[in-house]
């Protein structure tokens, strides 16, 4: 005979589609804590800690990011486009529309891998919304199917952008963001990653695919070369 055996269990709520409740003959001779995610208040002064030593790092003494209120401001443009993401792309949609706060962590840790510390406009707050509108766009867009729902999403970074920081998605035009030819810097989020012209990145796509075909013959991929779809092949070299 058993005795003195307790068994734990964890499981999402039986809210989405596919998912159902608990018998209450079941649940009511169990224990059960609910806990749900922080709340937007929470979250945006967990981001705001992560960002500020990681920017200080980034950009030392530069003359907008070393304010905290704008690194707070920064973590509420974050949790703004977050929230949004959260209320227009649900699980009853597409099952794989999960968005949670570990994608937050993902996205401040990524901007340490952008290389915006150089240039002219290096010492303004745009280089660095340029890299965290293009991380976005990798999190999130990239999760989306199909063209309307990547245009809504566009709608909400726009929108996020322009009201809370004056500027659009035109500083993104033209530009990819690769980690062939950045400086070879140790960072346990990933390799480094430089702006690049859409005509570089193709042609380093093309010379990674010919690598790549080279060493197995298991490869293939889209000929003419695609730079969206070949965007999170090109990450991961």
């Amino acid at each position: 005979k058993l005795s003195g055996i307790q068994i734990v269990a964890t499981m999402s709520a039986g809210s989405t589609m596919g998912r159902y409740e608990l018998s209450p003959r079941l649940t009511s001779i169990m224990h059960i804590c609910n806990m749900d995610y922080s709340g937007r208040e929470e979250l945006h002064s967990v981001y705001s800690a992560y960002l500020y030593p990681l920017l200080q790092v980034q950009s030392p003494n530069h003359p907008v990011w070393s304010a905290s209120k704008k690194v707070q401001s920064l973590a509420n443009s974050m949790m703004s486009v977050y929230d949004q993401v959260r209320h227009n792309f649900t699980r009853d949609m597409y099952p794989h529309y999960m968005f949670n706060p570990r994608m937050l962590t993902e996205w401040t840790l990524n901007l340490t891998r952008y290389q915006v510390g150089e240039g002219e406009d290096s010492s303004s707050a745009k280089p660095l919304l340029m890299a965290w509108a293009y991380e976005a766009r990798r999190l999130f867009q990239d999760r989306l199917a199909g063209f309307d729902h990547c245009k809504q999403f566009d709608n909400i970074l726009f929108s996020v952008l322009r009201t809370e920081w004056g500027e659009d998605l035109e500083m993104l035009a033209g530009k990819y963001f690769t980690s062939v030819g950045a400086e070879n810097k140790h960072n346990p989020h990933g390799k480094s990653l430089i702006p690049v012209t859409p005509e570089d990145f193709k042609a380093s796509i093309a010379k990674g695919i010919t690598s790549s075909v080279i060493r197995t013959s298991a490869y293939w991929m889209p000929n003419p070369v695609d730079p969206r779809r070949c965007i999170l092949w090109e990450r991961r070299m």
